[in-house]
């Protein structure tokens, strides 16, 4: 389908006139002139009779002009980037995998903060495990751990602690307001003693 047929439908139906519509989508009319004639095709239907002077809609394009705008204003919605989150109507489900000491000390201020502003979010909170699902696979969109490991008995400097997710996520707003809501609990639970770390083929930062 050429949504841009259904885009020069909507203006011809709105203005009866081929002239007004290529005005309205910033074409020349010499541009617009074939449109109708591809229309016509498409629909099985003139769209548009000459009355006189006028153009008039037939009784099928007046069936199709709310049906048309209705599309047409889909379609661009979601052609277009979300300006503002409406955490309020946001209805996701996350998952976030770590270390149990760690998601035991994150669960319940996280889950609070979560629903104080987004109600409608449902977390999980998954436990380190082989067998659980890999960032990379889709099925966990955040995983909080530490990357640095030492032998024992040593005097032990504050540890990073890393958020990571797949670069699927950087241009999700949602997913952007989960990340600092982690970061904001763990800095929290934490003292701010993580640092910036990041892992390879992922994105990553510090709480």
């Amino acid at each position: 389908m050429d949504l841009n047929l259904l885009v020069a439908l909507d203006a011809l139906l709105e203005e009866n006139s081929v002239a007004a519509a290529a005005d309205r989508l910033n074409l020349t009319p010499p541009a617009m002139s074939r449109t109708p004639a591809r229309i016509r095709r498409a629909t099985g239907d003139d769209i548009l009779v000459r009355a006189g002077r006028t153009m008039v809609p037939t009784p099928r394009a007046l069936e199709l002009r709310e049906e048309t705008r209705d599309l047409v204003r889909r379609a661009t919605a979601v052609l277009t980037p979300v300006r503002r989150l409406d955490l309020a109507r946001l209805n996701r489900h996350f998952s976030v995998r770590g270390h149990d000491a760690l998601l035991a000390a994150l669960a319940a201020p996280l889950i609070a903060r979560v629903g104080a502003t987004a109600p409608n979010i449902r977390l999980s909170l998954l436990a380190e495990s082989v067998d659980q699902p890999h960032l990379t696979r889709g099925q966990v969109d955040l995983e909080i751990g530490a990357i640095v490991t030492r032998r024992l008995p040593l005097e032990l400097p504050p540890t990073p602690v890393v958020v990571t997710w797949h670069h699927r996520h950087d241009s999700d707003p949602a997913h952007a307001w989960l990340r600092g809501e982690v970061r904001s609990v763990l800095r929290e639970v934490t003292d701010g003693a993580g640092r910036p770390a990041t892992g390879p083929g992922h994105r990553g930062g510090s709480a």
